[in-house]
């Protein structure tokens, strides 16, 4: 798969992240949130809070089931374990999004860029978001052309293929 090798090509998109309510707990003086796809409070770190905003956009703003979502969700890529930070999957159990969240304090640079395309080979989804909170990447590949092109902005739920 292609990946972009220009910075100047990239286009950070502005992504409509909706203002949300997290539901933070105390736990032995740490910090936990509830996460709505995993059903269950997970510690609030600088990543999290990405993940958790990432979360959503993909569920407020871009409709996308919450019963089609996997958070960490787990493949092997080259014989070793990885984790994707969150997959939407369409109705056929494909995934559609992946998305790659990072802390606020990481640069998206061209590792991070090579890292999900890295993912994406095995993942295969057509539209790949990246973000560390306040920057925001979103490109579609076309892995016939083995060609990719930043969008704008992400359509709807029901206007991905």
């Amino acid at each position: 798969m292609a990946t972009a090798t220009k910075p100047d090509a990239r286009q950070p998109v502005q992504l409509a992240v909706p203002e949300i309510s997290l539901d933070r707990r105390m736990r032995d003086g740490k910090e936990f949130v509830r996460d709505p796809v995993r059903r269950t409070f997970v510690r609030l770190t600088p990543e999290e809070w990405v993940r958790q905003y990432a979360l959503a956009f993909l569920i407020d703003t871009v409709q996308a089931p919450i019963g089609l979502i996997a958070v960490e969700k787990g493949f092997t890529y080259n014989g070793m374990r990885r984790r994707a930070d969150i997959v939407v999957f369409d109705r056929s159990a494909n995934p559609l999004i992946i998305v790659e969240c990072k802390s606020p304090e990481t640069p998206i640079t061209q590792d991070v860029f090579d890292q999900v395309s890295r993912y994406n080979t095995e993942l295969r989804a057509p539209y790949v978001i990246v973000t560390n909170g306040s920057v925001h990447y979103c490109f579609r590949v076309d892995f016939n052309e083995r060609s990719y092109r930043f969008l704008t902005d992400l359509p709807k739920y029901g206007q991905l293929q």
